[in-house]
């Protein structure tokens, strides 16, 4: 995600879907599709921890099969 970090703002801020870490419930992931990313990636994923308030993590992914339990959603 070098040189993206518009995109990681954008995606904390104005989210397609946020959705509850599988593997640390202190932490949610959000989720951003975005056209032209690399290896068919559709999506930005940021994993931010809720607690402290910080992001933990920023990468392209193809789907949104690595949330966990959904917590909102875009209409």
């Amino acid at each position: 995600m070098a040189g993206q970090l518009d995109k990681v703002e954008q995606t904390l801020t104005a989210p397609d879907a946020i959705y509850e870490s599988q593997r640390n419930p202190a932490s949610n992931l959000y989720f951003k599709a975005y056209r032209g990313l690399p290896a068919g990636n559709r999506y930005v994923m940021v994993v931010a921890e809720t607690e402290r308030g910080y992001v933990q993590s920023s990468f392209p992914v193809q789907d949104l099969s690595k949330g966990g339990r959904l917590l909102w959603k875009r209409a």
